[in-house]
């Protein structure tokens, strides 16, 4: 009898949990994450001295030499990303990332963590452990990222950067700087043009852009940001990292892809959740 008990309890726990995971996978409103893609001024190339140019005094324009330099299809590369959450800022995690343009997959296998990885592909995003799928935008990426998979990736990162950047130069509010070139360490060594925008107020981007402006308030400034830091590698033009710090200069997020193989090859079963063994 007292057997029966306590598989009857242990069943109802478990139903209970796998109830819970559901819930909350379903949490947040589903919004589409933006498709387009900012077309170049000009289908010249642009040289070094004119993209220097340019970074100096029209930083949007940069920003789309940018986009139009990335050769589309896939890369692979190493990501460490270290982000505030909730106020405390985490420990680096070291990913190793695989990206297919089209159709838009993404892979990440974390490196310091066993067992540990995300897949999204063929619009719905799974996660090593969790037997269902999981709302890229839902209550669970939202505690482990500032940002949604979905929007994942060397140029989406640019596409981002230029969206937000372009609506502040729109409302009057951009205030950017051309830092010069520098060998970053974070970026693996490589040679890196530098930009920095300075906001006129602490921010927050929303998880998904087009979600809801998220207010800047005394209970979450902490995850605020005031300055944006952007660097491109001087070979690629690409977006290899990006820094925000808080208004005190303490850091918000760093995120730095290294190691980066641009027009990567995958097979068959690359992004299945085969790579998660």
């Amino acid at each position: 009898m007292g057997k029966r008990i306590l598989l009857v309890v242990f069943v109802v726990f478990v139903v209970a949990g796998v109830g819970v995971v559901v819930w909350l996978n379903l949490q947040g409103n589903k919004i589409p994450p933006p498709t387009d893609m900012p077309s170049p001024t000009s289908t010249t190339p642009v040289t070094e001295d004119q993209f220097t140019e340019s970074l100096r005094t029209d930083p949007i324009a940069a920003l789309n030499t940018a986009v139009a330099a990335y050769p589309a299809g896939g890369f692979t590369a190493e990501f460490r990303k270290r982000e505030r959450m909730s106020g405390k800022l985490a420990d680096e995690e070291v990913i190793r990332v695989s990206v297919q343009d089209d159709p838009y997959s993404v892979l990440m296998l974390w490196q310091s963590v066993k067992n540990k990885g995300t897949l999204y592909a063929g619009g719905k995003m799974k996660v090593a452990g969790i037997p269902i799928d999981v709302n890229p935008q839902g209550f669970i990426p939202r505690q482990s990222a500032r940002y949604t998979i979905e929007e994942f990736g060397l140029v989406q990162s640019t596409k981002r950067t230029l969206r937000a950047w372009a609506a502040a130069k729109t409302a009057g509010e951009l205030t950017c700087e051309y830092v010069g070139r520098k060998a970053v360490p974070e970026a693996g060594g490589q040679e890196c043009f530098v930009l920095k925008r300075t906001c006129s107020a602490d921010q927050i981007d929303p998880f998904v852009t087009g979600g809801p402006k998220v207010d800047v308030t005394d209970k979450n400034r902490r995850d605020s940001f005031r300055t944006v830091s952007v660097y491109l590698d001087c070979e690629t033009r690409q977006q290899v990292g990006t820094e925000q710090h808080r208004h005190d200069g303490e850091l918000t997020a760093s995120y730095w892809f290294r190691d980066v193989k641009l027009n990567a090859t995958f097979d068959a079963d690359t992004f299945t959740v085969k790579s998660f063994k």
